[in-house]
C-alpha cells in the first residue's frame, strides 16, 4: 500500500467521523433536551439548560470512522477493535455517571478497567500501536 493511499484512507476515516459527528450532535441535543435529559450550566449568568450525555453523538462519529478503518486496514483488526472496545467502555462509564452520579473512587477505577483491552492487544509486542501510528521504544 503506498503512502498516498494510506494517507487518503486515513483522511477518509477522519472526514467520515467528522461528518457523522456534525450530523449527530444537533440531533442528540434536540432529542436529549426533549426527553428531559439536561442539566443547568451554573457557570453562565443566564444558566442555560444543556443536554447531558451529549458525548454519545461524538462516540457515534468515532465508531463510524473506526468501522471504516476496519474495512480499510484488515491487518490491524486487533488494535482497532481494542481501541474501539476501550472507548466504548469509557462512553458507558460517562453515561452511567450522568445517570447514577458515580463516586470519585469509581470514576478513577473504571478507566483502569477500560484500558485492559488495549493492554492485552499490545502485550505481545514491545511497540504500541496508537491511532494507527507506530510508536517504538
Amino acid at each position: 500500500m503506498t503512502q498516498v493511499l494510506l494517507a487518503l484512507q486515513l483522511l477518509a476515516s477522519m472526514a467520515l467521523s467528522f461528518a457523522a459527528t456534525y450530523i449527530l450532535v444537533p440531533l442528540a441535543i434536540e432529542r436529549l433536551t426533549a426527553r428531559g435529559i439536561f442539566g443547568v450550566d451554573v457557570h453562565k449568568p443566564t444558566q442555560p439548560r444543556v443536554p447531558e450525555m451529549g458525548g454519545v453523538a461524538f462516540v457515534g462519529g468515532y465508531l463510524l470512522g473506526m468501522l471504516y478503518l476496519l474495512t480499510a486496514f484488515p491487518g490491524y483488526i486487533t488494535p482497532i477493535l481494542a481501541a474501539l472496545c476501550s472507548i466504548l467502555m469509557i462512553c458507558l462509564m460517562g453515561m452511567l455517571d450522568d445517570i447514577l452520579d458515580l463516586s470519585q473512587r469509581t470514576k478513577a477505577t473504571l478507566p483502569l478497567i477500560a484500558s485492559l483491552p488495549l493492554i492485552i492487544a499490545v502485550s505481545s509486542d514491545r511497540a504500541m500501536l496508537l491511532s494507527l501510528i507506530h510508536i517504538s521504544e
